[in-house]
């Protein structure tokens, strides 16, 4: 994803994660609230919702953004 500036609003996205117990990845919809630059590499900070031993979970946290694609 391109990095964008504070001032537009939070955008949809796909959050790609690997999958608990396997080496599979999962990919969870999420709210992309801002873009964050640290050591050389973009993070997004997202907002999604993660399964979790059957239980939704919303979940804050973030993400590179090699893991982030437009939704």
């Amino acid at each position: 994803m391109t990095p964008r500036t504070r001032s537009e609003p939070p955008l949809h996205c796909w959050v790609s994660r690997p999958a608990a117990g396997t080496s599979a990845t999962e990919r969870s919809p999420g709210v992309l609230i801002e873009w964050q630059h640290d050591g050389g590499r973009w993070w997004g900070l997202v907002v999604f919702v993660a399964e979790d031993d059957g239980q939704m979970t919303v979940v804050t946290r973030l993400v590179a953004a090699e893991s982030l694609t437009p939704a």
